[in-house]
């Protein structure tokens, strides 16, 4: 979780609103994580704070876009969170991103300066192997993969 605007702001509203012991824990130890935060930094600019927030929120849902669908996947194939687009910091636009090659990403409209490169390592552990052996065997046994993505302008 990260500072936003109001204390206790997050993006994991479920668990905010969960009655899991385990989840009231965790928000109260997080709202008291940010409460010390926020008194170490002093006074903020709550706008600052924001729009920090809200870039934020834009990278993971970008970063979310390429770990969700498959390389060079058809709009009308991509996961449903991202057939639509995203929010932007800009209260009502919305950003479009589609695979253009299988390693090549456009965002619409555009929102980087220029294009760029960047290599995600991951592991893609099959559903069969984790019913065998159970998932942590299954991650174990797993080798790593990199996928690499150039941000197209």
């Amino acid at each position: 979780m990260v500072i936003a605007t109001r204390l206790g702001d997050s993006s994991f509203v479920h668990i905010q609103r969960s009655e899991l012991l385990d989840c009231i824990h965790f928000i109260a130890n997080e709202k008291e994580r940010q409460q010390r935060i926020r008194a170490r930094l002093g006074e903020l600019d709550e706008h600052m704070v924001a729009s920090h927030f809200k870039l934020l929120q834009l990278c993971d849902d970008i970063s979310l876009y390429v770990c969700m669908n498959e390389p060079g996947v058809s709009k009308v194939n991509e996961h449903p969170w991202y057939k639509e687009g995203f929010e932007t910091i800009i209260k009502g636009q919305k950003i479009n991103a589609r695979w253009i090659s299988a390693n090549e990403i456009k965002i619409d409209p555009c929102v980087f300066d220029s294009e760029f490169t960047a290599t995600m390592k991951s592991k893609y552990v099959a559903k069969d192997v984790i019913s065998r052996i159970g998932i942590h065997a299954a991650y174990k046994e797993t080798k790593w993969s990199e996928l690499t993505v150039t941000f197209k302008n």
